[in-house]
């Protein structure tokens, strides 16, 4: 997979574990096939994220590309996921509420990935990554506890600003 993604990737991509690190993909010709952030959440398994309008055609171009012994698996799983941003000055205050796991600066760095526990629902791909520019998270939910956890995260917000 390493060999694989350090192919079709500009950046390099043998980072830690945890690691967010931000691409593109270029074409034979030196075009943009992808602008995405890849995302190592083990030694030889990454989760890739990039445009939405992109999904379809960032699939087909990496699965056009994938090595002929079959030594790299790819799986589409935009439908098990949703993506919540809690981005801004509070961000690290609202989530805690939610979390035990240690969300400081020191503990969670920025560009990196964890997998938490947020209330009651658990496997939150958490990414101290956002492009506004302010500090926070995006969170990628499995779809079966983002009702629980929206909600969890309106009934907080409601509750500050009342």
């Amino acid at each position: 997979m390493v060999d694989f993604l350090q192919y079709v990737c500009s950046n390099d991509v043998d980072k830690a574990v945890g690691t967010i690190i931000h691409t593109g993909m270029q074409n034979h010709r030196g075009g943009y096939e992808n602008d995405c952030s890849v995302i190592r959440l083990a030694e030889n398994r990454y989760f890739m994220i990039g445009p939405t309008a992109q999904q379809t055609r960032s699939y087909a171009w990496l699965k056009d590309h994938l090595p002929p012994d079959g030594s790299v698996v790819l799986s589409d799983v935009t439908s098990m996921y949703t993506a919540i941003n809690v981005i801004g000055p509070k961000a690290q205050e609202l989530l805690s509420e939610l979390t035990d796991a240690p969300l400081g600066k020191q503990d969670f760095t920025h560009m990196t990935c964890k997998e938490i526990n947020v209330g009651q629902a658990s496997g939150i791909k958490a990414m101290r990554l956002t492009h506004s520019g302010e500090d926070g998270w995006i969170l990628y939910i499995p779809s079966e506890v983002l009702q629980y956890l929206y909600y969890r995260l309106l009934l907080i917000i409601n509750f500050r600003c009342s």
